[in-house]
């Protein structure tokens, strides 16, 4: 059984899944990670790019994979492949929700769960996925793959590039949710000791309450 994949502390299990934010309300910066959690972030990123590029994955493939595998997540390439290759270019080429963003949904569900999740986990990992969007919508302007081709359809390189970059970006994003809350699944070679359980407790004036 992989790390990700242990059965999650109560404190986390009953804790609100989306990241603290510097101020209260939507539109306030979430607050920065420590820098091992980043780098990390910055590595999964990285390395969902590399495989967009290499032409093998699309970037929900691409998105999920970099995660399994830089926080592992004991999903196989194969089977990331397989839960994901429907998803790229808006849902199997109807220009619908980004591939990307669907990728790092799955990839919030995949470390943000326990084995067996309750009604409240899964509705956790929901407003987890909900911060997701805003982010990727804030930095791109709309999670429609329609919308966001629309300028680059007719130039391959330039679709290739934009793409890379959503891919690589949402990957970032995705991770930083997941290490928020789980900063034990850092790999590192620096020696750096990831955070106690109670770490997330430090952060309690900035967390966003739930909604319902």
């Amino acid at each position: 059984m992989t790390r990700s994949r242990l059965k999650l502390s109560d404190d986390l299990s009953k804790a609100a899944l989306i990241p603290p934010r510097a101020a209260s309300g939507p539109d306030s910066p979430p607050v920065p990670l420590p820098s091992p959690l980043e780098d990390a972030a910055v590595r999964v990123g990285r390395r969902a790019r590399a495989f967009f590029e290499s032409r093998r994955w699309l970037c929900s493939e691409a998105v999920l994979i970099a995660l399994g595998e830089e926080l592992e997540g004991g999903l196989s390439e194969s089977l990331a492949t397989r839960l994901a290759c429907g998803l790229p270019m808006g849902l199997g080429g109807e220009g619908c929700l980004c591939g990307a963003l669907s990728g790092g949904v799955l990839g919030l569900g995949l470390f943000l769960t326990p084995d067996h999740p309750s009604l409240g986990d899964r509705r956790r990992v929901r407003e987890a996925s909900a911060e997701l969007h805003r982010r990727f919508r804030d930095e791109f302007g709309a999670p429609c793959c329609r919308v966001l081709t629309k300028k680059v359809k007719k130039d391959s390189a330039a679709h290739l590039g934009q793409c890379a970059r959503l891919t690589e970006t949402t990957a970032v994003q995705a991770a930083r949710l997941i290490l928020a809350v789980r900063p034990d699944l850092l790999r590192s070679p620096t020696g750096f000791t990831p955070p106690p359980p109670l770490w997330r407790r430090l952060w309690s004036p900035f967390r966003r309450p739930f909604s319902g």
